[in-house]
């Protein structure tokens, strides 16, 4: 915190030993000794932090991402801090002083959404590293007091609520590969299943990633057998519950015998009884004559944050639509629907030890016995809260050499009021 108006403070003690004090300006408030403040290399060594605020995560799992806006701005002010918000300070920190091993602090970004660079707020990410509920603290500080090293943790990713989402967890040939359900139109020419390997007519991956995708359509190069009926195709969903924010991202690949405006692939939303409610994707057969063509490995996203709170088919279909002459088939891989865990900030605490120096001491000899009085004064930065909010005071604490708590006295600086003696 740097000095705005220093103040003197009279303070008599009995025994000249450590002082630990704790600002009390609500709703500002730090107790330093729960937890301990997170220091990287000792206080005063190398780079200290001044600021921090609690993070409480509510549920989640360990390896799970949060995602949390972030005002720095906003909380240097709820401190009475003037000062340029530090962007290369944000760590996210446990309670023991652990410094989580993935976040980010994204400068762009706020809630999600573009945001000015330098302008002091941003997204904070991290990655649990146990589950929920937890409280972890955000330390942060500003350029006034040292620069400090710009992070280099990996970038958290979001998490991902589609089970089996690339299609790996089953062997060749599952037609259900849990929790998807796939079907056909007709389940005795229609494709739906997990496949590996390469496309029979075009060649490459029939995997955008890893080894695996899920196929849905009719693949046949000449008309239906004489029992086909007008449509013919495959289909594949999953139900899942939309949480407050949320994006679907899906990769597809198209091969097709057919020519516009015939066939379809199509990405929908459904509700659970099978109601089309959305769709969000609809692609005919490439452009050519009749011959085996294809839309090549493509990826899509759309927010669904509209559907929060309800239970939905993220469902993919893909064939026949207005004959069955020639074949048309799809590859669907990589399906996420992508989202944070959700947090919400405490109130920013601000750390003494940094803001109390000792400004003189009369001491009467040494060694010191009991009774004889230390007269100690100390300069105080936090002089800037008691002058603009009348009333406050500064809560100090007297501890042994072993951290113990000996004494509580209260500081004014009120000009009337006598500090306590201890």
């Amino acid at each position: 915190m740097r000095v705005e108006r220093p103040s003197k403070l009279g303070l008599a003690l009995l025994l000249l030993i450590s002082l630990l004090i704790t600002i009390r300006v609500p709703p500002v408030s730090a107790d330093l000794a729960a937890p301990v403040w997170w220091d990287p290399d000792g206080v005063s060594q190398g780079y200290d932090w001044h600021y921090r605020v609690p993070v409480q995560v509510p549920g989640g799992s360990a390896g799970q991402s949060v995602r949390i806006a972030v005002d720095f701005n906003a909380l240097l002010s709820d401190l009475g801090v003037t000062g340029d918000f530090d962007e290369n300070s944000v760590r996210v920190v446990t309670d023991s002083g652990t410094v989580l091993a993935s976040q980010a602090f994204d400068d762009d970004s706020y809630n999600g959404s573009p945001d000015d660079l330098n302008n002091g707020r941003g997204d904070v990410s991290f990655v649990l590293d146990r589950d929920a509920p937890v409280t972890y603290y955000i330390y942060f500080d500003i350029v006034e007091n040292g620069v400090k090293p710009a992070p280099a943790f990996p970038h958290p990713d979001p998490v991902n609520l589609i089970g089996d989402y690339s299609f790996e967890l089953s062997p060749p040939g599952t037609e259900d590969p849990a929790p998807w359900e796939g079907g056909g139109y007709d389940n005795v020419y229609s494709a739906h299943q997990v496949v590996s390997g390469s496309d029979p007519h075009l060649g490459g991956s029939v995997a955008y990633s890893g080894s695996q995708s899920y196929k849905i359509g009719w693949d046949y190069s000449g008309s239906g057998p004489p029992e086909a009926s007008g449509t013919m195709g495959g289909w594949v969903y999953q139900e899942v519950t939309i949480p407050s924010s949320a994006v679907l991202t899906f990769c597809r690949r198209m091969v097709s015998y057919d020519y516009p405006p015939y066939d379809r692939f199509r990405a929908q939303i459904r509700s659970t009884s099978n109601a089309i409610i959305e769709t969000l994707l609809e692609e005919t057969a490439p452009s050519g004559g009749a011959g085996w063509k294809e839309r090549p490995w493509q990826c899509f996203s759309f927010d669904l944050s509209a559907y929060a709170g309800q239970t939905v088919r993220i469902y993919f279909e893909a064939g026949n639509t207005a004959d069955n002459l020639y074949g048309t088939y799809a590859y669907v891989d990589d399906v996420r629907l992508l989202t944070w865990l959700p947090a919400s900030l405490g109130d920013p605490e601000g750390f003494g030890l940094d803001i109390i120096v000792v400004e003189d001491a009369n001491i009467p000899g040494d060694p010191l016995e009991c009774g004889d009085q230390v007269l100690v004064k100390v300069r105080s930065d936090v002089g800037l809260y008691l002058d603009e909010y009348g009333g406050r005071v500064l809560e100090g604490e007297v501890r042994d050499s072993q951290s113990n708590v000996v004494a509580s006295l209260v500081l004014r600086d009120d000009g009337v009021a006598p500090d306590d003696t201890a």
